[in-house]
């Protein structure tokens, strides 16, 4: 049986003067990584035209037909034995021979992070105004971390950059070596449930040095919150649960340190800098925008479609 190299229909500009010895140079890595002989690159018919594939040899294999000059044609492959009457003939995937295998984005498509399934009702979110988006960014936070206080700017822009079709979600990770990050996070929870969430977060974040209770109180009089009632939700063992629960769910989808992300379900660790958020989002983004081009309008409906088969459990930490 042929093994036959797919790689994904991503739209690159080839950048190498020798664009065949390229292909012919990632065909060779991918038979290795089979621990099988290259042929070379085939030529396999596809209705009234013909594609290339890279091919690897086993024990019904051809003679190589393709060399690694740079102006090489390559020539028909030899035609395939038949198959046994009892067994109908396989089709073999094949690729286009303008992809550039080596090109950064296949390279990045190809070196994407698992898909994880985050649920996100009850959770704090800033949905656009039209109410559609087509990303979820949830954040994974801790009110006491300062590399969580550096990423806010870095949100900040994406949110006046790129808001159009984003909904961000907060999802909390008080760690337990920060005292004060449990009620922080309890804070926040109590302002949620007087849907004044973000301007609370906001505050929190930006004048980090006092997490006192005091200070809670102080910052909720500055947003217009009924005192009284933050006072007893803050209170409240059930507040305390709903934090505990976000705190398990980032846990067991690989979010134990803050702050961590997953845009769309995959995973983006660590404050990271604009462009690597903007680089995710551009895949999130077009992988919703081909839902909707298959007639799926709703975006609830489009982000459960894409978590659907998400991980639930993240690996196991390699000690």
């Amino acid at each position: 049986m042929r093994f036959v190299l797919m790689v994904l229909l991503v739209s690159a500009n080839a950048q190498s003067k020798d664009p065949l010895s390229e292909e012919l140079d990632a065909c060779e890595r991918y038979c290795a990584s089979l621990s099988k002989k290259m042929l070379g690159i085939r030529a396999t018919p596809f209705g009234r035209s013909s594609y290339r594939a890279c091919v690897c040899k086993d024990e019904r294999s051809a003679p190589t037909i393709a060399s690694k000059q740079a102006n090489a044609k390559v020539k028909t492959a030899a035609k395939k034995p038949a198959p046994k009457a009892n067994k109908p003939a396989q089709k073999e995937p094949i690729a286009p021979a303008s992809i550039d295998c080596l090109s950064p984005a296949v390279r990045a498509c190809f070196s994407r992070q698992d898909r994880f399934h985050i649920p996100v009702q009850g959770l704090p979110a800033m949905t656009p105004k039209s109410g559609l988006f087509n990303v979820t960014i949830v954040e994974v936070s801790d009110y006491q971390c300062p590399f969580c206080g550096r990423a806010q700017s870095t949100l900040e822009q994406i949110k006046k950059q790129q808001d159009q079709d984003i909904r961000f979600v907060f999802l909390h990770n008080p760690l337990t070596f920060h005292r004060r990050a449990l009620p922080a996070a309890k804070a926040a929870q109590a302002a949620h449930r007087q849907n004044k969430f973000w301007a609370y977060h906001q505050l929190l974040f930006s004048r980090p040095s006092d997490l006192s209770d005091k200070h809670f109180v102080a910052l909720a009089q500055e947003i217009g919150l009924d005192i009284d009632r933050f006072k007893k939700d803050y209170a409240d063992p059930e507040l305390a649960n709903e934090v505990a629960n976000q705190k398990e769910l980032a846990i067991s989808r690989g979010a134990r340190g803050t702050p961590s992300f997953f845009i769309n379900g995959r995973p983006l660790r660590g404050a990271q800098p604009i462009p690597k958020f903007l680089s995710e989002i551009r895949f999130a983004r077009a992988e919703a925008v081909r839902l909707r081009q298959k007639g799926m309008v709703d975006s609830e409906a489009i982000y459960q479609t894409l978590i659907k088969d998400g991980l639930k459990q993240a690996a196991a930490r390699q000690r």
